[in-house]
């Protein structure tokens, strides 16, 4: 069996997936991945489906060495990855051989990367799913953030043909710029708050606050007056509602969020934009813009359309081909079978950097 052998864990590094659902009225929260597009897109681009468990690496991500041949894909925040000495690009399909060893460095434009190996994480589901919950231990690996030693089992064929290359193209890969946008639709508390609270909450900035974590994003800027107080009764709360306790200041509940909330709510960030949120650093700044019910449920269901299309075979150089910019168009790492490129393909030329190379792509 392939295994990831953990050599530096990272900051903190969880397997998530796409969420625990059917037991919030226990009192669990779904949690998941807190960038569930990244997740998702790193699974496409390995052939498994689109929910399978990731590595979830915040702020910088570990060093492990594969003990077997798998593929891998790298999705979020803009790192430096290696495999052993070679650099690997992000948003793509990789292949890993029994010793490489890969190095995710620090994440520099927005928080966390997901990786994806293909056939998933070999880890037994809790409640439905195999996310961590780390405020309750349980779920993912042993209920926590891995640790040096750490041996992560995959479900990989012990001689899989390697799955065809794909990539995201550049210009279409997310940016996670420091000035973000999200929509949000008014609670039905909002009455709870001065009108010029309200107008000033889908009007100004916030900046987001080193205390966020997964549990919500807390934002800093000026506070939010309430009209009866910031306390209710409590009740179900969502990923996404927006609640201003006391001190005024707005909390984005996020994917470890808690099942019930007694603070006022005064809005809700639409499902397709809160990995915008999950992504977000200390000091981004963030703009709510005003939405309606129907123009949420449309975006969500334009989602899926949109992450499927962006993905694109890789074009890779051909046996012999020359040239100091070969390695850019390689979709193997070092090492990699030729086996990997399987089914019908297509050749041509293309330039680079004024060279010309003899370019093949797999037919789909």
């Amino acid at each position: 069996m392939t295994e990831m052998i953990i050599r530096e864990p990272g900051p903190q590094t969880t397997v998530q997936d796409l969420g625990r659902f059917g037991s919030q009225s226990l009192g669990v929260p779904p949690s998941g991945a807190a960038d569930p597009d990244a997740l998702e897109t790193a699974n496409l681009l390995v052939g498994n489906n689109p929910g399978e468990a990731c590595l979830e690496c915040t702020l910088r991500g570990p060093v492990l060495e594969f003990t077997g041949p798998a593929a891998f894909s790298l999705c979020g925040g803009r790192s430096e990855a290696r495999l052993n000495d070679a650099e690997v690009p992000l948003w793509a399909t990789v292949y890993a051989k029994a010793g490489d060893v890969l190095t995710i460095g620090p994440v520099e434009t927005g928080l966390r990367i997901y990786l994806s190996v293909g056939g998933g994480l070999d880890i037994p589901p809790v409640l439905g799913s195999r996310s961590t919950y780390a405020r309750a231990g349980f779920g993912g690996w042993e209920g926590r953030a891995l640790q040096a030693g750490d041996r992560i089992p995959l479900r990989t064929d012990p001689d899989p043909r390697p799955l065809p290359a794909w990539i995201v193209p550049e210009g279409e890969r997310p940016g996670y710029p420091s000035e973000i946008r999200v929509r949000a639709v008014p609670s039905h508390e909002i009455d709870r708050f001065r009108p010029e609270s309200v107008e000033r909450f889908f009007r100004d900035p916030y900046a987001v606050s080193p205390k966020s974590d997964r549990m919500g994003c807390r934002l800093e800027g000026t506070p939010l007056v309430h009209v009866r107080g910031a306390d209710i009764v409590s009740s179900g709360v969502l990923t996404g509602t927006v609640q201003v306790p006391g001190d005024g200041l707005p909390i984005v509940l996020l994917a470890d969020r808690q099942t019930t909330g007694g603070y006022t709510r005064i809005a809700h960030v639409i499902r397709t934009d809160l990995p915008k949120l999950g992504q977000a650093r200390p000091g981004d700044r963030v703009r709510f813009d005003r939405a309606t019910l129907e123009e949420a449920r449309e975006a969500w269901d334009a989602r899926e359309a949109v992450l499927r299309s962006r993905i694109r075979p890789r074009a890779t150089v051909l046996p012999g081909a020359a040239g100091d910019s070969a390695a850019a168009l390689q979709s193997t790492s070092p090492g990699a079978p030729d086996r990997a490129f399987v089914g019908p393909r297509r050749r041509f030329r293309v330039v680079v950097d004024g060279r010309e190379y003899d370019v093949e792509l797999l037919e789909v």
